[in-house]
């Protein structure tokens, strides 16, 4: 070997056996040298701390870099002309490529002649794809921040060019129900000048249209729904005869928009996905399915024919469709077949747009049609009328014969006292928004979502929160809820109820005490002329004393009355309790209460009702028998209402009081 061979075996091993010794000391003192593991720690949260400020400023560069490439951008117009696009795209491509070879000084020019590019392609999803493949990944960042930055402009000033103002309205954010005072806000249609009863505020296509299923035979248009009065000479589809039009150019349209992709008859099999589909629609009376289908081939057929510009108001179809309201619909596997079903028949056979329609994309469409699908109604008495299993909006149930979206009549809200109707003068799927009343400008416009005539507010609200998921609050609602909490019988105090034992204006109230058997005490009550001895009892929302005619099954206390003469009103105690009060009512309105109680006893009859009569006896110092309690006691029969009444009872000097006599 080798002498310089052997030197450098030699200086490679000494270095790794340095290395390895390192390497060992390193260990031993992270693992037994506190302050070194410390020290570590301290180093490693320094590295962390430089890293997050550079990313975060690369970050902030990187925003700052998009909101300046994108003005740049779109500093300059964009040519409308087909030939001048193509001249532009192939000049923006070979710029950016120079660009990006210059290295990171140039991405940034690079990503605004890139994005110009793209502007002016006919397919931007396909270019993007292209640049994920060619252009760096620093250059690709600035592209798609740039696209997001570019779409979020684009959002914030939609409302200002849509609707045209040739439709005569606006939209406006507008505070939903009748309180103004922290309301939620909702996006509605406003009249942008006054009208008066029976103006047509505008007209407008829908976006997709469909008849009932139960009208698959009927002679109607199957492309504008116009009723045909005589269907022998009507075109009808050449491949699967099924469906019949008014004019070869609806016939045309249909084919273009949707029925090349959906025509049964282009499919050898009978059992094709475009018959499976097809029966969807006219055996189980789905109207979402078949409507979410042609209206991907409508969004397909109005992109290739769609000049693109920058012009401002410049959406598509589905940018538009994002703004409308949906209903939130649960995935299911009935939906995720009926997403595939339609992925076979037209999502497949156009790039891109297989990765586009997803599962959450297809359940946001069809809940945008449920919500916002409004009925297609024909003024013809002879024009068959049908129905399907899926809602509608619609005022009426007659002659309905097809279901539309359409997309500035989606932001006319709901009211059952609604200032406007849609119709349909011509006949077709075309509808026009006529006014009910006179209409001021800045007025919102309203339609009935429902048939609300000779029904009830609650009728009204339980389908509105059935089919659409929110509560009425127009004033035809609000007053009919108002009249109704105003007719709900209110719990008031009632006069007080009275069980009496009436005493004649010139007539007396006896008691007669029965103490000892040698004695007997006659004591006179002081009646007053129209003077009552009465059991009150308080008729409150929630009494707490109840006098009953009846006994109750375990009472301790019961009251029976009857008013024939020679009757007894008894207040009975339970037999432990020692006491009988016993009023007679003789024919002359003499009325004897008579008291069994035993010498120096305290006597309490207590009742459920918790009512309370204090009748006290106080014995004069002449009188043969004196009727005491402990000292000067007091023989009660006592109940606990709400306010206590007191009768007093006095014993007068001698042992009996006339009849008819009157103590003064």
């Amino acid at each position: 070997m080798k002498s310089s061979t052997l030197s450098t075996v030699i200086a490679l091993g000494t270095l790794g056996a340095a290395g390895l010794a390192y390497v060992v000391y390193f260990d031993y003192k992270r693992r037994n040298d506190p302050t070194f593991r410390r020290k570590l720690k301290r180093e490693k949260k320094k590295a962390l701390k430089d890293q997050e400020e550079k990313d975060s400023m690369s970050q902030s560069q990187l925003v700052v870099s998009i909101e300046r490439a994108l003005t740049k951008a779109l500093e300059e117009p964009f040519p409308a002309d087909p030939t001048m696009k193509e001249k532009m795209f192939m000049e923006c491509v070979a710029e950016g490529e120079k660009f990006v070879a210059m290295g990171e000084t140039g991405f940034e020019n690079a990503a605004i002649v890139f994005y110009r590019a793209l502007k002016v392609y006919p397919d931007p999803v396909e270019l993007i794809m292209i640049y994920q493949k060619t252009v760096p990944q620093s250059v690709l960042s600035i592209i798609m921040g740039m696209l997001g930055q570019d779409v979020k402009r684009r959002q914030d000033t939609y409302y200002d060019n849509f609707p045209p103002k040739s439709m005569n309205v606006t939209i406006k954010s507008l505070p939903e129900g009748a309180e103004k005072t922290d309301p939620k806000y909702h996006k509605g249609a406003v009249a942008a000048k006054d009208f008066a009863i029976g103006d047509i505020i505008y007209t407008e296509d829908p976006e997709v249209s469909l008849l009932m299923p139960s009208l698959q035979d009927a002679p109607y248009c199957s492309f504008c729904l116009k009723y045909l009065l005589d269907d022998t000479e009507a075109p009808t589809c050449d491949s699967c005869k099924k469906v019949r039009y008014c004019s070869t150019q609806c016939k045309d349209k249909a084919y273009d928009e949707f029925h090349r992709y959906l025509c049964p008859g282009n499919y050898a099999d009978p059992h094709s996905k475009a018959q499976e589909l097809f029966n969807l629609w006219s055996d189980k009376s789905e109207l979402s399915t078949l409507m979410i289908a042609r209206f991907f081939g409508h969004l397909i057929e109005v992109e290739k024919s769609r000049q693109l510009t920058a012009g401002e108001g410049d959406f598509t179809v589905w940018e538009r469709m994002e703004h409308l309201k949906f209903l939130e619909l649960p995935d299911s596997a009935m939906d995720h077949s009926r997403q595939n079903l339609i992925n076979e028949l037209i999502c497949k056979k156009v790039p891109g747009l297989d990765e586009f329609m997803t599962d959450e994309r297809y359940l946001s469409f069809k809940g945008k049609l449920l919500y916002n699908a409004i009925a297609i109604r024909s003024d013809d008495p002879e024009a068959p009328s049908g129905t399907s299993t899926e809602y509608v909006r619609s005022p009426s149930n007659r002659g309905v014969k097809g279901s539309g979206l359409y997309l500035v009549s989606s932001y006319v809200t709901h009211s059952c006292q609604p200032n406007t109707v849609p119709v349909f003068p011509k006949g077709t799927h075309k509808l026009a928004l006529k006014a009910t009343r006179p209409i001021k400008a800045g007025e919102e416009l309203s339609m009935s979502y429902i048939v609300p005539q000779d029904r009830s507010a609650e009728a009204r609200q339980e389908e509105l929160v059935e089919k659409y998921r929110f509560r009425c609050s127009c004033p035809a609602c609000e007053t009919e809820s108002e009249i109704k909490s105003e007719e709900k019988p209110k719990t008031e105090v009632k006069p007080e109820t009275k069980p009496e034992a009436e005493a004649e204006p010139e007539s007396e109230v006896l008691v007669e005490v029965e103490a000892e058997p040698e004695s007997e005490v006659l004591i006179e009550v002081e009646a007053e002329p129209e003077s009552e001895v009465q059991v009150e009892a308080e008729a409150e929302p929630e009494p707490e004393v109840q006098v009953e005619a009846e006994a109750e099954p375990e009472p301790e206390v019961q009251v029976e009355a009857e008013a024939e003469p020679e009757s007894e009103v008894l207040i009975e105690a339970e037999p432990e309790s020692g006491v009988l009060i016993e009023v007679e009512a003789e024919p002359e309105s003499e009325v004897l209460i008579e008291v069994e109680a035993e010498p120096e006893s305290e006597v309490q009859a207590e009742t459920k009702a918790e009512s309370e009569v204090l009748v006290e006896v106080e014995a004069e110092p002449e009188s043969e028998v004196q009727a005491e309690t402990e000292a000067e006691s007091e023989v009660q029969a006592e109940t606990e209402p709400e306010s206590e009444s007191e009768v007093q009872v006095k014993a007068p000097s001698k042992g009996k009081a006339k009849k008819g006599g009157r103590r003064r």
